[in-house]
């Protein structure tokens, strides 16, 4: 599916960055919200396609990205959660041999 609209959160404790991309006008915005469920609500219906299944929210993995996934969706917007799971199972690989060499160092 082609995206009209791509919103990229990069998700802080206190503030929010978000990049608005128009995929049809190859053009990007950036702005800054205080992070709270109505800021960011505002700031995604602010930036909704018509209808808002042509918009694209990606997130990173976080504390605050479960409200945020919920916000996203009560809109209706797609929100993607690849980069998210490559990351998870990024870190479970690495969390894997950090083990593995911590059992085999101590095992002696």
């Amino acid at each position: 599916m082609d995206y009209l609209k791509i919103i990229a959160l990069d998700l802080g404790k206190f503030k929010t960055v978000a990049c608005v991309m128009d995929t049809a006008a190859r053009t990007h915005a950036f702005e800054t919200i205080d992070m709270s469920p109505a800021n960011v609500h505002g700031l995604v219906v602010r930036h909704v396609t018509s209808p808002p299944a042509d918009t694209l929210v990606v997130s990173e993995t976080c504390d605050t990205a479960g409200w945020v996934h919920d916000v996203c969706t009560s809109i209706g917007t797609s929100i993607k959660a690849d980069v998210c799971q490559q990351a998870v199972t990024l870190h479970a690989d690495v969390a894997a041999d950090v083990l593995r060499h911590h059992a085999q160092r101590y095992r002696r």
